[in-house]
């Protein structure tokens, strides 16, 4: 079976979103292109920021977002500190206090990333990458076939530069 997680739904509400509010709290990670904060304005960009930007103005609500760390986001959410959030997959746990819409916002292909100087050679398969350790950000899904994998051993990172830095700094073989 051929391994390519998507985000099987970007735009999630809390559902407090039922409520009559005019104003609604989202959160979001920096997760560039779709979600992050203009360095020139300071503000909330990138696609599904734009989408549910324009959404809200047809339906006369304004949103104000947050950026905050991924693990935060979902915890402020979950806790209903914020009415809902952008770019994460959809899991039965999530769905206890997510709404999540029938369509989605955008198409997400995963991959891994590893040094250049390993062999390492993903082929679709999580046997592939048996026994290695993978660097995944905190709180995160990647579909279930991953999240429920034992073939490896998962080390959660906080931000998804650590990750990186982990892979880089050979602590971790492959990360995500």
């Amino acid at each position: 079976m051929r391994f390519i997680p998507w985000f099987i739904l970007s735009l999630l509400f809390s559902t407090q979103i039922y409520a009559k509010q005019k104003t609604l709290s989202f959160c979001h990670a920096k997760f560039g292109p779709y979600s992050y904060v203009d360095s020139t304005t300071g503000k909330s960009d990138g696609v599904n920021v734009e989408v549910l930007n324009l959404l809200a103005q047809k339906l006369n609500i304004s949103i104000i977002w947050h950026q905050l760390f991924w693990s935060d986001c979902i915890r402020a959410t979950n806790k209903g500190a914020m009415d809902g959030m952008v770019s994460l997959y959809k899991t039965a746990e999530r769905q206890r206090y997510l709404i999540y819409p029938e369509e989605f916002l955008h198409w997400d292909e995963s991959v891994f990333y590893h040094r250049s100087d390993t062999s390492i050679f993903f082929d679709g398969s999580l046997i592939s990458i048996a026994g290695k350790t993978v660097a995944v950000a905190e709180n995160n899904s990647y579909g279930e076939e991953f999240d429920q994998s034992s073939l490896f051993r998962k080390y959660e990172a906080l931000r998804g530069e650590s990750s990186v830095r982990m892979v880089i700094e050979g602590r971790v073989e492959l990360g995500r």
